[in-house]
């Protein structure tokens, strides 16, 4: 049997065909279709720690998919100003805080806190030929500032120093410039080395030599670690063990070797949710083996299980 349909009776049919598949299809995008949407997390601050930072960050992310985390790197007064204006909730920076951000916090409700979480640091190294025996942080500004320039002042050979840098912009050059130098600026004769590896070659062959790496760099090397003096009557301190340059970090975790600076973060002293868990995974085995991994120096007590061939 066959049915006929006027035209109107077509239209109305198609219609109620429409609406039913429709309402048995759900609609893309609406809901329950696809993830739900990911929780940020955004964290703010400047100088090199934004290096391990951004390591935690993808880290976690990877971890945790249902977060998104933004790290946007800028200065340290922008990080904090960045919590205080609701833009972010962690601030990142090698140092504490200031006494006056404290105080601008509370007149705004908010009760900061600062969290030490690893340690960072340089090795002064030199040619193994070379017979200096130790230095101070000053006199170490003074090669790089290009104020002093013969190695018997040092305790070396009547030559000349040749002083190697790294790249401004790099970890090691921007931790340098933080830890030693401050406000002077690299000398001119400082020679540029392209990385770490470069500029420990370089030494190798040059017995006048000079030059810095983060103390990661140097693990293993064969080079010669300068010790750095504390002052008078305190012994100049090698941050590496002897037997293959490997962190000593019994010397560098105490923060007793000068040429160090602690990374902070900076968060509510009673986070929340994300912010809260984010910084227990950070304190937790597995940021705190990443920051091994990532060339970094654990506080006194924050790695309960080291990997074997992590310091010594």
């Amino acid at each position: 049997m066959r049915w006929f349909l006027s035209c109107p009776a077509r239209v109305a049919f198609l219609g109620v065909l429409l609406l039913t598949f429709s309402s048995a299809v759900p609609a893309r995008g609406g809901t329950g279709d696809g993830p739900p949407p990911r929780a940020q997390l955004m964290i703010s601050g400047s100088g090199w720690t934004g290096f391990l930072v951004k390591a935690w960050a993808r880290t976690y992310e990877a971890d945790h998919p249902d977060v998104r985390v933004k790290v946007r790197g800028s200065g340290t007064n922008s990080g904090i100003s960045a919590i205080l204006s609701g833009q972010a909730e962690i601030a990142y920076d090698q140092r504490p805080l200031k006494s006056s951000e404290f105080r601008d916090a509370r007149e705004r409700g908010i009760v900061l806190a600062e969290y030490p979480v690893a340690l960072d640091g340089i090795a002064v190294v030199i040619n193994p030929a070379n017979p200096a025996v130790q230095a101070t942080k000053a006199v170490v500004a003074g090669i790089f500032a290009g104020d002093l320039d013969q190695w018997a002042d040092l305790g070396g050979p009547r030559h000349k120093i040749s002083i190697y840098c790294q790249r401004p912009g790099s970890q090691a050059g921007v931790l340098f410039q933080a830890v030693v130098l401050g406000k002077r600026k690299p000398a001119e004769a400082c020679q540029v080395a392209a990385g770490p590896e470069a500029l420990l070659r370089a030494l190798e062959k040059d017995p006048y030599g000079i030059g810095y790496v983060r103390l990661s760099d140097v693990k293993g090397k064969e080079v010669k670690v300068l010790p750095i003096g504390q002052g008078k009557g305190k012994a100049p301190l090698n941050p590496m063990r002897s037997g293959g340059n490997w962190i000593n970090q019994a010397i560098v975790s105490a923060g007793e070797y000068p040429l160090t600076r602690t990374i902070y973060l900076h968060a509510a002293r009673q986070p929340r949710g994300n912010v809260k868990q984010f910084l227990d995974w950070i304190l937790g085995p597995a940021g705190q083996l990443l920051l091994v991994k990532e060339g970094y120096i654990p506080l006194p007590g924050q790695l309960p299980a080291p990997p074997p061939d992590a310091f010594h």
